[in-house]
């Protein structure tokens, strides 16, 4: 019986490192400031990568390379990839100029006590959004690319409020996204 656990979490770590595998080709397609660090060891610990959060189109279109996007509002994002990744999502942490302090309290979607590399973790998502995902990853930074974006219009005065869909947290925002899924999909 022991054995068979084991050889069944084996397995489970396996497609885990062959999904993120898979979904990080698809991101660094969009991302291609993107790296992955899967760090080899005895017992397994979860992927981390590092992204600048510049699309390929826009990198194209401005001739950028890398450092263009990480000065004072860096785009620089850390992702932490849970192994239920697919069911809960990743800790992505990015946009360590957010002030908090100039942010109203309803629109902060990061959390100001968790930090990684001096960088909060952002809210990209409602749990129970992340399932029907076909890439959690891709989708998660995606979000938190549209996050930063927000904030810094915000922040730089380009408008008065915060232009980001977003849900309220907890129970009020699973609410939120069950209305608009049962909204947007057929019975």
């Amino acid at each position: 019986m022991v054995l068979g656990e084991a050889i069944q979490r084996l397995f489970d770590y396996r497609q885990y490192y062959e999904d993120i595998k898979k979904d990080f080709n698809q991101l660094k397609e969009y991302y291609p400031f993107s790296k992955i660090c899967i760090i080899p060891t005895v017992k397994p610990s979860p992927v981390e990568i590092e992204i600048v959060a510049a699309s390929r189109e826009l990198v194209k279109e401005m001739e950028a390379k890398e450092t263009d996007f990480t000065g004072e509002y860096s785009r620089r994002l850390k992702v932490v990839v849970p192994f239920d990744y697919k069911k809960r999502g990743c800790n992505v942490y990015g946009g360590a100029w957010l002030d908090a302090k100039r942010i109203k309290e309803s629109d902060q979607h990061f959390y100001t006590t968790e930090k990684k590399n001096g960088m909060p973790l952002l809210c990209v998502g409602v749990p129970s959004s992340f399932i029907d995902m076909k890439n959690v990853l891709l989708e998660n930074v995606r979000t938190a690319d549209e996050m930063l974006n927000a904030y810094e219009l915000l922040l730089c005065g380009k408008t008065q409020r915060l232009i980001l869909k977003a849900y309220a947290h907890g129970y009020d925002g699973e609410r939120q996204y069950e209305t608009d899924r049962k909204k947007y999909r057929p019975n």
